[in-house]
């Protein structure tokens, strides 16, 4: 057979696959044209809580006793000069007796020994006794006059305490942080009993990586999503962070990774759904993006370029 005069003829691509072939290529090359020019925001994402603006009210024991009585529960919300805690005043009765009978014995001693410096007084300038007799009777009237003066200001301070048995909220807004206080309990002088969060506005309390902490700055654009209500449903709220404490917290004992505290303002306290407002409070949890710039979408190709080449250059031959 000769095959010199043979013609090899190739049947052409079927219209649907030379289609499929164009389709692809097109969309390829203007998906690259697209990241060329298209940019994107990149954001710092961070986690937080709302809290009231202003700081919370901690409530301190102003004295040392037992609470008598109860008046609010963890949650409630209270009104300024609203009654929260009373503490036990017989004890105080009980002290300012003992303290009274105290300072009378010390005003019959003072007059006592006054009479004996006075006896001494003659005696020494008449020669009758040493000049130190006289000396230290003195130093005895001196030192019960300091202790009287001692007792004196306790009784005054245990009636100005007197005043304070009754402990109110010194704003409105909500009870936080109440420990475990039961009728009898005793309780510390200064030693905190619980917390009032302040009524009105929220603001974002979030924490920055140190990793993150490099690329952010005050006046920021931020998002906030809260975590009580699905983005996918109800959005988000704009924002802008307002600023950046210089404070370093450590996460927790067993990661020592580092944290910066900030705070982020709210454009407004409510999510809307289908016309409806949802507001937010305190202490509900966030997440916020924080807008750092905005860059071109090839570059997320050309940064996993260039950290590949990084660590191909990092290897030690």
């Amino acid at each position: 057979m000769d095959f010199d005069n043979e013609a090899i003829l190739y049947k052409p691509a079927s219209l649907w696959i030379r289609g499929l072939i164009w389709a692809i290529v097109g969309s390829f090359s203007f998906g690259f044209i697209y990241a060329c020019f298209a940019r994107m925001d990149e954001v710092v994402i961070a986690k937080g809580e709302l809290q009231a603006l202003g700081a919370e009210r901690p409530i301190r024991a102003p004295i040392s006793g037992i609470v008598s009585e109860i008046f609010i529960k963890e949650g409630d919300s209270v009104e300024k000069d609203s009654k929260l805690l009373r503490f036990d005043s017989n004890v105080l009765h009980a002290k300012k007796e003992g303290l009274e009978a105290k300072l009378g014995e010390l005003e019959s001693s003072i007059q006592s020994e006054k009479e004996i410096l006075k006896e001494i007084s003659i005696l020494a300038d008449a020669g009758g006794i040493q000049k130190l007799q006289y000396l230290q009777q003195k130093n005895k009237v001196s030192e019960l006059g300091y202790e009287k003066k001692q007792v004196e200001a306790e009784i005054k301070e245990l009636n100005f305490d007197k005043s304070k048995t009754l402990l109110v909220s010194p704003v409105k807004g909500k009870v936080f942080n109440l420990i475990s206080v039961s009728k009898g309990f005793a309780a510390n002088q200064g030693e905190t009993l619980l917390k009032i969060v302040p009524s009105g506005d929220t603001e974002a309390k979030i924490f920055l990586k140190n990793s993150d902490i490099g690329f952010v700055k005050s006046n920021m654009k931020a998002k906030i999503r809260v975590d009580a209500f699905p983005f996918t449903q109800f959005g988000s709220i704009e924002g802008i962070l307002k600023s950046i404490g210089d404070e370093v917290i450590r996460s927790n004992q067993q990661n020592q990774s580092s944290l910066f505290p900030a705070y982020v303002s709210l454009e407004k306290q409510y999510l809307e759904k289908n016309g409806e407002k949802f507001f937010v409070r305190s202490g509900q949890s966030v997440s916020v993006n924080l807008i750092v710039r905005d860059k071109r979408i090839i570059s997320l190709l050309t940064d996993a370029i260039d950290k590949a080449i990084d660590s191909l250059r990092g290897i030690k031959s």
